[in-house]
């Protein structure tokens, strides 16, 4: 059986195993959970060194507190920061005894002490992000990969009593600096053609471990707060409109997937790693210009009223949006199929060379990856 050690030492959140379903977390605590448990789930033994309360197991991962941790020792270490001080240094501190190190990076920003852990291989969450680490960081071509996240098979319980569809219904689901001011404004004028649309606000500043404060109201406007994926999921496959225009680039935005694979229509900004992520018109669409612009959110707003007027063409687009996010069981195999194939093992090859660097690529459980310079493509190269 392999074994895994995911380490991070963020302490900017407190969290268990349960926490993402129970309480909710943001984006970068919610995807290391559950690709612990996807890799759990596909036979591997798991172990999360983190911020956690206490020493305990959940769904097959055994959860260990960061400060009781002194030795780490595993045939893959993963080393993960997504928050607070984004410093990977303390496992310098520790007895590390790994045949492969990965760090798993999510965003923009530089982590801290990526030089001094002497990784085997940078993993990004896009191509986006992987040029950022070669570009910024100085990661050489060779060290990069890319794997997307994933969002969860459809719950048992959905599919027994789906929620009615509200086409009216627009969600905004993070922290507020991200483009909530605009989906506001966006949300005043819908409501000035059709009084029925609503937004409906999920997230919040606690997302980043920060103290909640005072928004401005709208009419139609709904503030739900920070919840359980559970609850979150339900009302994502309850409403019309994912409502993703911001100005900050996400690396790769799970909950813009989430709401994908929720049959969600993503209405989202155009930048970071969206374009790579949504085909506009077939599963999801893109808005050009910067997010809070009047003329871009005008046309976002016509965009809406289009949609709203013409079911079936949503309708196709729903279904489109619902297959096109990977799995967190696909992602799994491909993190494994990673370790495979650089502990030693074998990979098939496409046999065409790698749209950018005309390296070899091969495939795993994801899609294709090329072995020179790490790109990444679901259907292979052209």
């Amino acid at each position: 059986m392999e074994s895994a050690i995911l380490y991070c030492p963020d302490r900017h959140l407190t969290y268990d195993g349960a926490t993402a379903e129970r309480a909710g977390v943001g984006g970068g605590v919610t995807a290391r959970l559950r690709l612990a448990r996807a890799l759990a789930e596909q036979g591997c033994r798991m172990t999360v060194v983190a911020n956690v309360p206490r020493r305990h197991v959940y769904r097959g991962v055994t959860f260990v507190p960061v400060d009781e941790a002194r030795r780490l020792e595993a045939g893959v270490l993963i080393l993960n920061s997504t928050g607070g001080a984004l410093d990977l240094s303390p496992v310098l501190e520790l007895d590390v005894r790994v045949r492969l190190r990965m760090v798993w990076v999510g965003g923009e920003a530089a982590v801290r002490g990526l030089e001094d852990v002497g990784y085997d291989f940078v993993v990004a969450p896009s191509n986006y992000i992987r040029l950022r680490a070669g570009e910024a960081w100085g990661v050489p071509p060779a060290k990069r990969l890319v794997i997307h996240n994933g969002v969860p098979e459809q719950r048992r319980s959905w599919l027994r009593q789906p929620p009615r569809r509200n086409p009216w219904r627009m969600v905004y689901t993070g922290h507020p600096m991200k483009g909530l001011s605009a989906a506001v404004e966006l949300l005043r004028l819908l409501r000035r053609e059709d009084r029925r649309f609503e937004l409906h606000v999920f997230g919040g500043r606690r997302l980043w471990g920060q103290e909640e404060e005072p928004f401005e109201c709208a009419e139609g406007l709904v503030w739900h707060g920070l919840v359980g994926q559970e609850e979150l999921g339900l009302a994502l496959r309850g409403a019309g409109f994912s409502i993703n225009l911001q100005g900050l680039a996400d690396g790769f935005g799970i909950a813009m997937a989430e709401a994908m694979g929720a049959g969600c229509l993503v209405v989202a900004s155009g930048i970071g790693a969206y374009p790579e992520l949504i085909r506009h018109g077939y599963d999801g669409f893109l808005v050009a210009g910067r997010h809070d612009a009047p003329e871009t959110l005008e046309r976002a707003a016509r965009l809406i009223l289009d949609l709203a007027a013409a079911p079936g063409l949503a309708a196709t687009v729903r279904r489109n949006a619902e297959a096109s996010p990977l799995p967190w069981s696909a992602v799994a195999r491909a993190w494994m199929g990673q370790w495979r194939r650089s502990l030693g093992g074998e990979a098939g090859t496409w046999g065409q060379p790698c749209p950018e660097c005309g390296g070899g690529t091969y495939a795993l459980a994801d899609g294709y990856h090329c072995g020179a310079c790490g790109w990444f493509g679901r259907s292979g190269p052209p």
